[in-house]
C-alpha cells in the first residue's frame, strides 16, 4: 500500500479550531485596546478644553495696558468679563443647560462646561477662574500685566 499525506478530517477540523481560538484572542486584544483608548480619550478631554481656554485667557492677561472694565453674572448662571481691549470671555449655558460652552467673542473656545464663574479684585489686579469640565474642577488666579 501507498503512504497517504493528504489532509485528513480529523487535521482539518483541529486547524478550523485552532484559527477560530487566534482570531478570536486577537478580537479580545483588539476590543481591550480600542476600549482603553477611547477611555483615556474621554480622561484627557476636561484637561484639553481648560487648556484651550487657558491658552486664550492667558494671552489676553498678558496684554500690556489691559484691564478688566466688567464682569458680570446673569440670572440664567451665564458669566461675563469684558477687557479694556475689546475682548470678551463669555460662560453661556445653552439648550437648557444641556450645553454649556466658552467663548473668546464669537469663537467658541470650549464646550462641556458644567459652571464657570470670574472674579476681579481691582486692588489686586488678579483675576480667579472657577469652572468645571466634564465633572473635574479647575481653579486659577491670575495677575494682569501692568505698564513697565
Amino acid at each position: 500500500m501507498r503512504s497517504q499525506r493528504g489532509v485528513t478530517l480529523t487535521s482539518l477540523i483541529v486547524y478550523v479550531i485552532a484559527m477560530v481560538l487566534v482570531v478570536a484572542l486577537i478580537t479580545t486584544l483588539t476590543k481591550y485596546f480600542f476600549g482603553n483608548v477611547d477611555s483615556l480619550t474621554s480622561k484627557t478631554q476636561a484637561s484639553k478644553e481648560y487648556t484651550s481656554f487657558n491658552s486664550y485667557f492667558i494671552n489676553e492677561i498678558n496684554t500690556k495696558g489691559n484691564s478688566v472694565i466688567t464682569e458680570l453674572m446673569n440670572v440664567a448662571g451665564d458669566s461675563k468679563i469684558v477687557f479694556s481691549s475689546g475682548n470678551q470671555f463669555t460662560f453661556v449655558k445653552e439648550d437648557g443647560g444641556k450645553i454649556n460652552s466658552i467663548f473668546f467673542n464669537k469663537i467658541k473656545i470650549c464646550s462641556d462646561v458644567s459652571s464657570c464663574s470670574f472674579e476681579y479684585n481691582e486692588q489686586l489686579s488678579k483675576i480667579k477662574v472657577t469652572m468645571v469640565i466634564a465633572g473635574k474642577s479647575f481653579s486659577n488666579e491670575y495677575t494682569l500685566v501692568k505698564d513697565i
